[in-house]
């Protein structure tokens, strides 16, 4: 009895009296090899009455035990349910019986000492009788049973990927919250998403199918829902195939009750760490503990597995805290049935029994109401915010936890969980244990050492050998983040930071012992392996996995702290080549050079071979020999490499496979993925096959580039494992390159995937098969292929490159359930997980006007709801959904601005100091666009920032990426502002020609093109200002002999005397600077100084890689060099400064010499241009505020573009006429967003405001009646509909009663329900019908008036905002019931709605307020000042006293006024 086998089938009837017939066909499709065994079979939709059971008897022949439930309605047509049970499990039936009008019935096995209860059920098809059905599934079923299963045909849809074609429609409303409160009752998942349930081979994905749209639509409306007693044990679980009896599929379950022993890893929730109990624990054990400074490091490994039990154990106490309760009352419950089968008769012992069973349903209540809430407080906090919280719940499930199977060595398959468990082990265990090494490959592994360079410098060693401090740790903890995975002791990183003050000197004492001994516990270095998915496709194979380990947080702490240290250095450290994982990189950076090398391969005509290598489990092949002698040759110093090796030597790893932890097993090689350290240690080893590429004992040759002093050798471009090779196109260098490639493999251990590398032959003659290796593919043109998340390929169009990804994000589309979305968390997932997809290929290239709208109209018809492949109307203007929210918008990022400000980013990038490749030959493009006629112009790139300069990208080569960039900059460079220049030196290098500070008496630049010979004035005296002083101090005959040779010289020698006169006149210069740099004779710079306040000065010198470090004296060689003034660039952060005070510089990561040249002699001075901020102009129009050139980002862009093109809204002219000024606007939407309401109510009221509520003629596309639903008299506008109806102001009247205490004498007009603001400046909107202001007292209108027109302002407007907008809310959706379902209401009941909304409301803010009791018991007694005299509590005394029920005085005699028909 270790497995038990159970079948549910919707038979849709079994013939009534053709019983007979139909039982012999039904029992045929049972005997089908792949049924299997049978242990219960449970059978909806029987169709049989008593009178057939009766004359026909059992439903299967043998000694089975059948539990019968007859069908009910007229001819016994509806309904039915029947469970058999094999003779080998009817012993252990103890119960059995009928629920819910005998629409479920149950039967309860007694296995061991746990009364395990199967519940079969057939749902009703009416979403109100499924509601009442839950209800009294909850309330009749037996409460003395430990653990429930629900089986059967449940006729609704929980999930969207429930159902495929047809409706989308899933639960909702009041029967989502009755079935939600069964679920949690009797604590029931879908095992259909339990992991450690797999499916049946070959299982569908859907039950039922609709006969009449031939198969079109399906759903799964046939389910298994089980508690802790089934989704603890694995199984399998499937919809069978191949049965044609009816058109639902037989759903099969395959338990295993007596599986291998689990081990199962318990978290440690983080609220556990903050209970006063468990703190006091902690204290108690921590002052037991005498912390010897040579001991520290064991007793620190003793005090946190006490301290782990403590927690673990407090844990589950709370987790169980509800379950212990209602166990005891279960307990009681079988006692008194035993002793009422003693005494039948006995009254007191029925009405204790009554009074258990009551209190065990208001225990199952209480803790349903209590998740309630507390999902409420946490919606309160962080409702449509980018979190876990806003996504999980919405977004569909698309893979497994694990895999459902895998294939065996002999290639078969297995679904068995222990045994896949056992092949990921025996799997994982052989890829993580480095092979002993042959004589030949250590000789490889020094051939390959040879090439690689000491580069760590004295200043590297000594940060990194320094004593760890305190600071310094809990800076790493917190960097970790809060919700950091634990590890196997469960126990989070937010434990250490609360309890820091306590351990924080003790763990950082531990750690230094760490580092000076070379040795880490080994429970510290334990890691659980977890699998996700790679890519798409079939998942048998156990390397389409990526393993991901959980290591303990005290060991991510200390691996996080080495990481921040070794992190600043990396640029140093690492070749330009690898972008992956180093500051001021970026992964744009590799693609861009396969487009540049592309290009100038095609123009220059050259042989060029370009291989995408695929390194197989790049991660896990790290061999630690290799990597520690990378290190020490890379000059690490011996002490720094040990405590790296004290992380990884005494390592261990077990599998957390389908919740179950096993196969425990030793480390000899690997960096783990899950280290804070690991990206980094793998650079660091890659940095090998690097220097060996490039070092001059392999002789792989490149193509030549146009860059002076280049030489033509082989290419490497890395992103983290990801690598491109770009060479010669020769069959002979391919094969000197696979010699290469396979040495270095054998020499560190790593294994090149060639049948899945790829390559692009840019030459002419065919490529060569099998080169460099048998299975590399050589991809045609017009083909593209995937790197780096891109598709690149050889003469592809912007749209080949695009589709795909347009096709991906209709896939997403799929994965979301707009119904359980409101708008503003529509806008999230757009902008979130729809749109992000597509930045990063558009920051690549410029999507086209086709691109762009099918993307806008995929998100459109997403944003309102309409199913995939409809179009949606849209009720508000694309123009207004991508303003920001506190202008009126939900800050939808349009694709088209986004696009453009992403490009306009690289711009800015590639004048960044960098000695990057791709950055060469990008400003080796930009030198090209310069004007084409007029003589020969100087190189310079001033033409790219002029507006009146027309940019041609034909001018900057045939890169079809360049061409998109350049388009994009056209439009941003009109947020630049030119600076005046403040120094001499500044001023000096100004150029003449093309520059904002040199106009002619018109006002215009000089240089426009005309007839006159510009080009070569610009190349000669023109250059700058210097040039034409110098110009100027040559004879008058020189002068006159070269401006005769000029056309057009005079006139042009005229113009610039005078604008150079105009220039100086506006000119307020200074000759002071606070960097100086020092060059020596020959122009070379080889220091810096920087002058502080009061005379001091700093010195720096110039390192081989051209940064600045601070040194405390200048070298001999320093005090004879000149001093000239710079211009120097410092990163501190992510942000860059341009000429940073010294004491900033102090604390800058990298200080740069902008092109290690003084500011007169800079062709370019990025001090010429900076970026006015959007909205920061002053009274006379001059623009206040200014943004620094390199402190761009995509953001401003996209403001400045949006500003550009700003549309007012529609609603405007509305909002005018009712004098609502733009300042109060702003006002409002920030306030509006910041309501504690329900998102779906925040959404109606913003369509409210935008006037885009479909009510009378704004139907469009109806013709159907316009008179208001409500008293189908007058015409249905808005104001009317929720104001001016007199059922509506029999609906306000009573609200206004329920607050009449506490707005005593205000006036409540049609603006204060429109705005939800009780301020005189919206009391008067549309004020020519105030006459229909309602007021609390019994004054007149013609007293109230001056109230409103002389400003009277009531305070707490904020209580009115909340209750307008719940009033307005409920109203609405009662009109719509009315007007679409045909459903009435009257006022009673929506007063009743409302009240229930508002107590929710407040009730969810109340309980969000988290923090230190005073302060919360501080900020709840303001919201209940706030709320005051409003009887939303029962008692003041109780503040967990809510008052459920509404005042009963609210209640005159019933209502006339009901929605009338």
């Amino acid at each position: 009895m270790d497995v038990l086998n159970i079948i549910s089938w919707n038979v849709q009837g079994l013939g009534g009296n053709r019983f007979r017939r139909m039982r012999g066909a039904f029992r045929q499709e049972l005997r089908k090899p792949y049924v299997g065994t049978i242990d219960v079979l449970m059978i909806q939709e029987h169709h049989l009455g008593e009178r057939h059971l009766l004359r026909y008897g059992n439903l299967l022949p043998g000694r089975w035990q059948h539990f019968w439930l007859p069908a009910f309605g007229p001819n016994d047509i509806q309904g039915g349910l029947c469970i058999a049970v094999s003779n080998i499990w009817a012993p252990h039936v103890i119960m059995s019986g009928s629920l819910s009008n005998k629409r479920a019935q149950y039967i309860v096995f007694q296995i061991g000492e746990i009364k395990w209860g199967l519940l079969n059920l057939y749902a009703p098809n009416s979403e109100a009788a499924r509601t009442r059905f839950w209800g009294g599934i909850l309330a009749e079923i037996p409460q003395q049973i430990d653990h429930w299963a629900l089986v059967g045909d449940f006729n609704m849809i929980e999930d969207v990927q429930d159902r495929q074609g047809g409706s989308l429609r899933t639960i909702s409303g009041s029967e989502l919250k009755a079935w939600e409160r069964l679920c949690m009752a009797l604590r029931l998942v879908d095992l259909w998403s339990v992991p450690s349930f797999n499916r049946l081979p070959e299982s569908l994905s859907f039950s039922r199918s609709d006969r009449r749209l031939t198969g079109v639509n399906l759903s799964r409306l046939d389910r298994f829902y089980g508690d802790v007693f089934m989704w603890s044990r694995s199984g399998q679980l499937g919809i069978m195939t191949g049965f044609s009896f009816s058109d639902h599929s037989p759903l099969k379950l395959k338990l295993f009750l007596s599986s291998v022993r689990r081990t199962h890893r318990f978290r440690i929730p983080n609220y556990v760490f903050f209970r006063e109990d468990c703190k006091n624990s902690i204290q108690i054990i921590w002052s037991r503990r005498l912390y010897d400074k040579d001991v520290v490091l064991s007793n620190m490994v003793h005090v946190l597995k006490e301290i782990h039990e403590v927690f673990q154990h407090k844990a589950k106490d709370l987790y169980l805290q509800y379950d212990s309760k209602i166990g005891r009352y279960k307990r009681a419950l079988t006692a008194l049935q035993h002793l009422q089968e003693k005494w039948p008769h006995s009254v007191e012992l029925a009405r204790r029994a009554i009074h258990v069973r009551k209190m065990i349903v208001d225990l199952q209540l209480q803790r349903s109401e209590f998740w309630y809430h507390k999902s409420f407080a946490r919606w309160s906090r962080q409702a449509d915010t980018v979190c876990k919280q806003f996504f999980h719940p919405h977004q569909i499930k698309t893979y497994k936890p694990h895999p459902t199977s895998m294939r065996r060595s002999d290639g078969s398959f297995t679904s068995d969980v222990v045994e896949m468990r056992d092949i990921a082990s025996s799997f994982y265990h052989n890829l993580l244990t480095a092979a002993p090494l042959s004589r030949n490959s250590l000789i490889k592994r020094e051939y390959v050492w040879a090439s690689v360079s000491n580069r760590v410098s004295f200043q590297m060693q000594t940060i990194l050998l320094a004593p760890l401090q305190p600071s310094e740790v809990l800076g790493a903890a917190k960097a970790l983040g809060k919700d950091v995975c634990p590890g196997s002791d469960g126990m989070g990183v937010s434990w250490y930071i609360e309890y820091w003050d306590m351990i924080g000197n003790a763990l950082t004492s531990a750690y230094q012992q760490i580092l000076d001994q070379g040795s880490m516990p080994q429970e510290w270095t334990e890691g659980l392996i977890y699998l996700i998915p790679k890519g798409d496709g079939p998942l048998h194979d156990i390397r389409k996995w990526r393993p991901i380990t959980l290591l303990n947080v005290v060991y991510k702490i200390l691996a996080k702290t080495i990481a921040r240290r070794l992190q600043p250095f990396l640029p140093q450290l690492i070749h330009d080549s690898q972008t992956g994982f180093v500051q001021e990189r970026s992964i744009f950076d590799n693609i861009f050079l396969f487009w540049e090398m592309v290009a100038t391969a095609e123009q220059q005509q050259q042989d060029l071979a370009i291989l995408f290598l695929d390194f197989e489990k790049a991660y896990d092949r790290v061999d630690w020999d290799f990597m520690e002698g990378t290190l020490l040759r890379m000059g690490f110093p011996m002490q720094w490499i040990r405590a790296v090796a004290a992380l990884y030597r005494t390592a261990h790893s077990s599998l957390l496979f389908a919740g179950d932890v096993g196969g425990r097993f030793s480390l000899s090689r690997s960096v783990r993925q899950g280290c804070p350290l690991a990206p980094f240690l793998f650079i660091l080893v890659s940095e090998a096959f690097s220097d060996f590429l490039r070092s001059r004992n392999v002789d792989i040759r490149g193509i030549a580039l146009p860059i002076q002093g280049y030489t033509a050798s082989a290419i490497d471009s890395e992103f983290a494992d990801d690598t491109a090779l770009y060479v010669s196109a020769d069959e002979g260098n391919l094969l000197n390159l696979q010699q290469v490639l396979s040495d270095f493999c054998e020499a560190s251990g790593a294994l090149i995937n060639w049948d899945k590398s790829k390559g692009f032959w840019v030459a002419s003659s065919s490529p060569p098969q099998d080169v460099p290796s048998p299975g590399f593919i050589w991809v045609p043109r017009g083909t593209a292929v995937r790197y780096l998340g891109c598709q690149v390929g050889i003469d592809l169009s912007a749209e080949e490159m695009v589709t795909p990804l347009l096709v991906r994000v209709r896939n997403k589309l799929l994965y979301w359930d707009t119904t359980k979305l409101s708008l503003p968390g529509r806008v999230i997932v757009a902008n979130s997980v729809l749109l992000a997809s597509m930045w990063y290929v558009a920051s690549t290239w410029l999507f086209s006007r086709s691109i762009i709208l099918k993307l806008q109209r995929l998100v459109r018809n997403f944003i309102w709801g309409a199913p995939l492949g409809s179009r949606a109307v849209a009720k508000v203007a694309w123009s207004v959904l991508i303003q920001p929210i506190c202008e009126g918008g939900l800050g939808l990022v349009d694709p088209l601005l986004q696009s453009k400000a992403l490009l306009a980013k690289h711009v800015v990038r590639g004048f960044m100091p960098g000695n990057e490749l791709w950055k060469k030959l990008w400003l080796l493009s930009l030198r090209n666009i310069k004007p084409t006629i007029g003589g020969q112009w100087q190189d310079s790139f001033r033409w790219l920032f002029n507006f009146e300069f027309p940019i041609k990208a034909h001018n900057a080569g045939s890169m079809r990426f360049f061409t998109g960039i350049l388009r994009a900059w056209k439009d941003i460079r009109e947020a630049l502002l030119f600076q005046l220049p403040t120094t001499e030196a500044q001023f000096l290098r100004q150029p003449l020609l093309w520059n904002p500070l040199f106009t002619n008496s018109s006002g215009c630049i000089l240089g426009i093109r005309t007839h006159l010979s510009w080009g070569k004035m610009d190349s000669g005296p023109a250059t700058s200002v210097a040039a034409w002083e110098r110009f100027q101090m040559l004879a008058e005959d020189d002068k006159k002999q070269f401006l005769s040779s000029l056309r057009g010289g005079f006139l042009m020698f005229e113009q610039i005397q005078q604008a150079f006169q105009n220039s100086q006149r506006q000119l307020n210069l200074a000759n002071t600077c606070t960097w100086y740099g020092l060059f020596s004779s020959l122009g070379v710079l080889i220091g810096a100084r920087a002058y502080v306040n009061q005379g001091q000065i700093r010195f720096y010198e110039v390192g081989d890689d051209g940064l600045l470090s601070l040194v405390d004296e200048e070298a001999e060689v320093m005090q004879l060099a000149s001093e000239k003034p710079i211009r120097v660039i410092a990163r501190l952060d992510k942000k860059i400064f341009l000429d940073p005070s010294p004491f900033l510089a102090d604390h800058a990561i990298q200080i740069y010499v902008f092109q290690s040249k003084p500011v007169a002699h800079l062709k370019w001075d990025p001090a010429d241009y900076a970026w006015r901020l959007v909205g920061c102009s002053s009274a006379n129009g001059q623009v206040s505020r200014i943004l620094p050139f390199f402190q761009y980002s995509v953001a401003y862009g996209r403001q400045f573009l949006m500003q550009r093109q700003c549309v007012n809204p529609v609603a405007q002219k509305h909002w005018e006429s009712g004098a609502i000024s733009h300042q109060y606007m702003r006002t409002f939407w920030k306030t509006l967003w910041a309501l504690p309401c329900m998102r779906r109510a925040i959404s109606f009221k913003w369509l409210m405001i935008h006037y885009a509520l479909p009510v009378g003629f704004h139907l469009k596309g109806q013709v159907d009646d316009r008179r208001c639903v409500c008293c189908l008299v007058q015409e249905e506008t808005l104001k009317h509909l929720f104001w001016t109806c007199n059922v509506a102001q029999n609906y306000w009247g009573r609200i206004l009663r329920m607050f009449s205490c506490k707005y005593k004498g205000a006036i409540f007009t049609w603006g204060a329900v429109f705005w939800g603001s009780l301020n005189a400046q919206v009391s008067l909107y549309e004020a020519e019908q105030c006459a229909e202001a309602l007021r609390m007292s019994e004054s007149t209108i013609e007293a109230v008036r001056p109230n409103i027109v002389g400003g009277k302002y009531f305070k707490n407007s904020f209580v009115w905002n909340i209750v307008s907008i719940n009033a307005l809310w409920v109203w609405w959706k009662c009109r719509c019931s009315k007007k679409y379902e045909g459903i009435e209401y009257n006022v009673v009941d929506m007063i009743k709605m409302f009240w229930d909304n508002l107590v929710h409301t407040v009730k969810g803010e109340y309980d969000s307020i988290k923090g230190k009791p005073e302060k919360v018991h501080k900020k709840r007694r303001k919201i209940r000042k706030i709320w005051w005299p409003i009887p939303l509590w029962l008692d003041e005394s109780h503040e967990d006293r809510w008052n459920y029920a509404p005042p009963r005085w609210l209640f005159p005699p019933p209502s006339p006024f009901l929605f009338q028909t």
